[in-house]
């Protein structure tokens, strides 16, 4: 009898404490864009949220016009844009691949990997700075404020707070 109540008990202990872990979920996305080039952006690693048509022009002079107008035409109500952007530096060969997008209740994270030129590779006389801009799925619960925040290689780089409305 004792030993089917502590098995029971044990059971119910593991079943709360699988209810109160973190709740992780993998957002859907697509890429609207990318370039190993970019467009000469000076600035640290940063990333661009775009949640409504009242945002876009932080992305003016940072992307392609290409891509500037896919995001343009974005649904905003269904959609979230997210721009990766590096800094400008004389190395070609440089990109920006984006693995996974992770919600955990008010936090996205973005999992990111900066590829770089092979060592030994003769370096290109240019300035390059790549980007990756991404379009999120907004799910019933992608609403309010949430914190945003980039992981490149397994590092947390930056983090980023905004609304979504």
């Amino acid at each position: 009898m004792w030993k089917r109540m502590t098995i029971a008990t044990l059971a119910l202990y593991l079943l709360l404490a699988a209810a109160c872990a973190p709740q992780e979920q993998q957002l859907t996305w697509e890429e609207i864009g990318h370039d190993e080039l970019g467009t000469n952006y000076a600035g640290d690693v940063t990333m661009i949220i775009v949640t409504d048509v009242s945002d876009l022009s932080m992305l003016r002079d940072n992307v392609f016009p290409r891509h500037f107008e896919q995001i343009r035409e974005t649904d905003f109500p269904r959609y979230l844009i997210v721009t990766i952007l590096r800094r400008g530096q004389s190395v070609a060969d440089r990109s920006v691949e984006i693995a996974a997008i992770t919600q955990r209740k008010d936090t996205i994270v973005i999992d990111a990997h900066f590829l770089e030129r092979d060592p030994g590779e003769v370096i290109k006389d240019m300035i390059t700075s790549p980007y990756y801009v991404l379009k999120i799925e907004k799910t019933p619960d992608l609403h309010g404020e949430f914190e945003f925040v980039l992981v490149v290689d397994g590092q947390e780089i930056m983090s980023r707070t905004r609304t979504i409305p």
